[in-house]
């Protein structure tokens, strides 16, 4: 089902030169109508997204091309809207990475970037545009996004949980370009956001020494001291079931990486 989806909103994407009076998906029976402003065609697709969790798969495919066409239309008709045309780029990612087929929408994300320039939107515009190139097999292209993520950040007006994505996906990202070092130092930077609970920084944590073990000793020897007093810390903390489970499921995943310094 989800290879179906891929190539239907594939289509649609493709299909997105949308005229003026009406846009209509090629992939799809579903007409677009135009609205009477940006706004209220940015809810539509926002309903019909809402009616996709209620749908049975085989009904789907025509919803996702109808959400998808309200999203492109936003574009053309309202260009001068520069916020209408970010939410309206980032909705479409959005739509599209549920599916599995987050490549798609760069050239959406391309034409919302330059209204999103010097706004708060900027950094998870550029977020998703270096997770869309890393997922279409171009890590040049994604590392360039995902780094202007990481410096727009630092300028923008984000919340923890927005620069915690933004630190966590860079770091993620040079981890499977086999980057220990850059990899390290975007989880720490990450421990570093204030409201962090001990759970979180331990997950980070865990992460870290992942990459340190591709370091010399001395270094994962540091990293693994660390993420310990952060498990002891978990432990004399009052946690709820939940999190204490999950501090106890860290230490597990920690000593399967222990074990790798062994061989």
């Amino acid at each position: 089902m989800r290879q179906q989806l891929s190539i239907l909103l594939s289509l649609v994407v493709m299909s997105g030169g949308v005229a003026p009076a009406i846009a209509s998906s090629t992939a799809s029976r579903s007409v677009v109508t135009p609205a009477s402003s940006a706004e209220a065609q940015l809810a539509q697709a926002s309903r019909l997204w809402q009616q996709l969790e209620r749908t049975p798969p085989p009904q789907k495919q025509d919803l996702i091309a109808e959400a998808m066409g309200n999203l492109v239309i936003v574009r053309k008709l309202w260009p001068n809207d520069k916020r209408a045309v970010v939410r309206s780029g980032i909705m479409q990612a959005d739509l599209l990475a549920e599916f599995g087929g987050l490549p798609l929408a760069i050239n959406g994300l391309l034409e919302a970037l330059p209204a999103a320039s010097k706004t708060d939107q900027e950094p998870g515009v550029e977020l998703r545009l270096g997770k869309a190139y890393d997922q279409s097999g171009n890590p040049v292209e994604a590392e360039r996004h995902f780094l202007n993520a990481e410096r727009t950040m630092r300028s923008s007006h984000l919340n923890r949980l927005e620069s915690h994505e933004i630190l966590n996906s860079v770091g993620l990202f040079y981890s499977r370009q086999d980057n220990p070092a850059e990899a390290i130092q975007r989880f720490h930077e990450a421990q570093l956001l204030p409201g962090l609970d001990v759970v979180a920084k331990a997950n980070l944590q865990l992460s870290v020494v992942k990459e340190a073990i591709k370091l010399p000793k001395e270094q994962w020897t540091r990293e693994f001291a660390t993420f310990d007093s952060l498990i002891a810390e978990g432990r004399r903390t009052t946690l709820s079931p939940g999190d204490a489970a999950a501090i106890e499921n860290l230490q597990k995943h920690a000593m399967k990486v222990r074990e790798k310094t062994k061989q």
